[in-house]
């Protein structure tokens, strides 16, 4: 049964501290492979994503879109694999987009599933893991503009 699922992290510099699979060694995370539509002129656009896991290594992750203020991402941890802990100095949104799995923060664990979606602020260490023998999809979200770390007005708000 392929499980899917999706996480906010990674991917904005090398925050990601290393990533194992329950069936392999420890693997690196390769750099994204970048698919970043351009923008039309009516002002938007339109970016594809993976309904499934499909074929490929343990762990890839896809920049999706990249504007002045948001990095999206789809990382997908494929055969139960782990992503390992790591902190991203920006807000993230995690949602999955198939499949199952955990976010570890700390002592707590959250699952991850496509009804569910997980909000960290910046600095906040997480790893996570797909379910065992399935894939999980992330949709990982990372902000960049007002509000984001090291913005004043993000500094003042909590």
């Amino acid at each position: 049964m392929k499980t899917v699922a999706l996480l906010a992290i990674l991917l904005l510099g090398t925050h990601c501290v290393g990533a194992t699979s329950s069936a392999a060694p420890p693997a690196s995370v390769p750099a994204p492979t970048t698919t970043v539509p351009p923008t039309d002129a009516a002002g938007y656009r339109i970016a594809a994503l993976p309904a499934e896991a499909g074929e490929g290594k343990s762990i890839e992750s896809q920049v999706v879109a990249d504007t002045p203020y948001v990095k999206s991402v789809v990382i997908t941890l494929r055969d139960g694999a782990t992503l390992a802990e790591h902190a991203s100095p920006h807000p993230a949104i995690i949602q999955a987009l198939a499949g199952q799995g955990q976010a570890r923060i700390g002592e707590t664990r959250e699952e991850l599933s496509t009804t569910r979606m997980l909000l960290l602020e910046p600095g906040v260490a997480h790893e996570v893991v797909a379910a065992a023998k399935t894939d999980l999809v992330l949709l990982v979200h990372h902000s960049k503009g007002p509000g984001a770390a090291g913005d004043p007005a993000h500094e003042h708000a909590h």
